[in-house]
């Protein structure tokens, strides 16, 4: 159970850097700014790695488990 929370973590950093672009996209239309500025990048990269981690952290603990 806690190997599927710790997945779902890693899904939601990922989900966050789409709709981060939702709404950069929806917002440059209206205001009529660039879509993607220096924050969003590093942002989308900083989740970007966060996500990795749990990911790898799934991993892990998949091994682990599959090795008792």
């Amino acid at each position: 159970m806690k190997t599927k929370k710790i997945k779902a973590i890693g899904i939601t950093f990922l989900l966050s850097i789409t709709f981060g672009l939702i709404i950069n996209i929806t917002l440059s239309k209206m205001i009529l700014e660039p879509i993607i500025d220096i924050w969003d990048i590093l942002s989308a990269f900083i989740l970007l790695i966060l996500a990795s981690i749990f990911f790898v952290c799934d991993y892990s603990n998949s091994k682990r488990q599959k090795q008792i």
